[in-house]
């Protein structure tokens, strides 16, 4: 081994016993320090709504594809793209001079398969009078009989035929299935159009509608009852404007499942929406609460901090050490906040000298009030 390696081999080694000496030296002055003096609350429960909010979807409760139900040349579109349309109003019109001739010649098969029932039926009722005398033969009788048969069910086959030429007919004309919003029209008047043509149009429901919106099951864990069930709750949304929706919601529907791609649970909120101001496809700000106040745990919002996993806060256990734990969290109510998971009622909660501590360290709490007036 070269000199300058030797060298530099001592003077690592010397660095590392340096580097020891000074963190044991470190931790006997902090041993000598005693407990870091912090300052620290306790967490309290006060009865009120509970609270969560979640990023939610606007999403109609019913969207279909208008589509042609039979074939022909489009006559006219009658409405206005965008706008709303009322439940059965007319949409489009498809040339309807082959379904009329259709109509009118089943009618006429009608009327003639019963004009030909009416005569057979005559000859039938002749026959029967004349059996008994014996002036008619049983062959001719049952001829009879059988003509009248087959006469009765010609005419319900043409009125069949003609029930099924109007059905055409109406076809002819598309109307609105549901009161909603339309979008555009994909044909124009002059295009044929059949049952596998695309879509004529989308229409979507406007009132009442949906937001849905997914949330993990800690973030709900605050809401769920001791029997595992979900209360009652109510919601309002913040639209991407800011704009605060004038209308309270209900929760209407709670997933039956957790999506393990997301670790969620989706739910979703109904609105009356008579005006249309929600739109399909819009994200909003959804904030649900229970019907009736809930035992909540507060602290002061002084006392969290957050890193890259969330947030979290420092709680002094029984031996005077801290424990860093994760928490989720609700509504603020002024200098505090509430706390939907994580903290328990009558924990302390640390909210000065956060600096100088850190998970497993001895603490000296002098503890304070927390200061409730403004909840």
């Amino acid at each position: 081994m070269f000199l300058s390696d030797k060298i530099k081999v001592i003077m690592l080694g010397s660095c590392m016993v340096f580097s020891l000496t000074a963190c044991q030296e470190e931790q006997q002055q902090a041993a000598a320090q005693g407990p870091v003096p912090v300052t620290a609350v306790t967490s309290v429960t006060t009865n009120m709504p509970l609270t969560a909010s979640f990023v939610g979807k606007v999403t109609a409760y019913d969207k279909v594809d208008i589509r042609a139900r039979v074939q022909g040349y489009l006559k006219e579109n009658v409405f206005v793209e965008g706008d709303l349309v009322k439940k059965d109003s007319l949409l489009f019109i498809i040339e309807q001079d082959q379904y009329k001739t259709a109509v009118n010649e089943a009618a006429a098969a009608l009327a003639s398969a019963q004009a030909s029932a009416s005569n057979a039926e005559v000859q039938f009722k002749r026959a029967k009078e004349l059996i008994r005398t014996g002036d008619v033969s049983q062959s001719v009788y049952d001829q009879r009989e059988a003509a009248a048969l087959s006469s009765a069910a010609a005419v319900k086959q043409a009125k069949a035929a003609l029930d099924n030429a109007k059905l055409q007919l109406g076809y002819t004309e598309i109307k609105a299935p549901f009161t909603g919003k339309i979008g555009l029209a994909t044909y124009s008047a002059g295009e044929y159009v059949t049952p596998s043509s695309a879509s004529l149009a989308q229409i979507v429901s406007v009132d009442p509608i949906g937001v849905e919106f997914s949330a993990s099951m800690k973030g709900l864990s605050g809401f769920m009852t001791k029997e595992g069930k979900f209360p009652e709750m109510s919601a309002r949304i913040v639209t991407a404007l800011g704009k605060e929706y004038p209308v309270t919601g209900e929760i209407d529907y709670i997933g039956n499942m957790i999506d393990k791609s997301t670790d969620t649970l989706k739910l979703r909120a109904k609105f009356a929406n008579p005006d249309a101001l929600l739109i399909d496809g819009e994200t909003v700000r959804i904030t649900i609460s229970t019907k009736y106040d809930v035992p909540t745990v507060i602290i002061p919002q002084i006392a969290i901090q957050q890193d890259q996993a969330g947030r979290y806060v420092m709680i002094v256990g029984q031996d005077n050490k801290v424990e860093m734990r994760r928490i989720t969290t609700g509504k603020e109510l002024g200098k505090n906040i509430v706390v939907t998971s994580g903290v328990k009622e009558g924990e302390k909660i640390v909210t000065e000298g956060l600096q100088k501590i850190k998970q497993g360290v001895a603490v000296n709490a002098s503890m304070q009030t927390m200061d409730t007036e403004k909840n």
